[in-house]
């Protein structure tokens, strides 16, 4: 039986299984041997022990999102691979983070790539972003009208009674939610038909499928764009 040999050079704990096998937790520095009762084609499962994230640092939001990737390849003889983790800045604050096999044998290899979590990063997503709307957006894009009706509401304190302006207040920070929302509906369909550009929310759903991922991956010019791409080894821990 050929025997297959991964070592995990990168910094983190690594889930590793075998024609969908149980999961096998990899150290760093961790170098593992399985015997393989087969000689046809090998189905290897990879990620990081953590799972996929939407983590916030400062007042900068950081998507961090982790690639369970899965390689095909034929197997027949003995194999060795050094396990890496690539992150890619694919967009202003998103990562993709994937395991990636390396090796020096001739022999095709078939990759895909999904996001983990996907269902619950929505989940998340769709909650901070509805935060956004209501609580940040109205004064990132009317602060000029937000500060105008305080003053508003500072006169009516002062003129009528702080009943007043209390409803007046709240009366004033729902319309601006309300205008806020129309404007920037009317702004996504002008870029959508303009321009071909797709909203922040709609862009950022079209990241966790699998089909944007692979080509993202298979595009040999995704380096002119992408930013940036950390390699995560033992001598370079990210």
């Amino acid at each position: 039986m050929p025997n297959l040999t991964f070592y995990n050079n990168c910094s983190r704990t690594i889930m590793l299984s075998v024609n969908e096998g149980d999961e096998i937790a990899i150290l760093p520095k961790q170098t593992i041997s399985m015997l393989i009762d087969t000689y046809d084609i090998l189905k290897v499962h990879m990620r990081q022990k953590n799972k996929s994230n939407l983590q916030k640092k400062a007042f900068q939001k950081s998507y961090h999102l982790t690639l369970l990737t899965k390689y095909e390849f034929p197997f027949n003889k003995d194999l060795c691979f050094n396990l890496t983790r690539e992150i890619h800045r694919i967009s202003g604050n998103v990562y993709y983070e994937k395991i990636v096999l390396n090796s020096n044998y001739e022999i095709p290899i078939k990759e895909t790539n999904y996001v983990c979590e996907k269902e619950n990063i929505k989940r998340i997503y769709k909650k901070r972003f509805t935060l956004y709307l209501v609580f940040m957006s109205p004064f990132e894009h009317l602060t000029g009208l937000c500060i105008l009706l305080a003053i508003l509401g500072v006169i009516l304190w002062f003129k009528w009674s702080w009943k007043v302006s209390i409803i007046y207040l709240i009366s004033a920070y729902i319309f601006l939610i309300l205008l806020d929302f129309i404007i920037r509906k009317i702004s996504n369909l002008f870029f959508k038909k303009v321009f071909k550009q797709e909203d922040d929310q709609t862009e950022f759903y079209s990241l966790l499928e699998s089909q944007y991922i692979d080509n993202y991956f298979n595009n040999p010019m995704k380096e002119t764009y992408m930013n940036d791409v950390k390699i995560d080894s033992i001598d370079e821990t990210i």
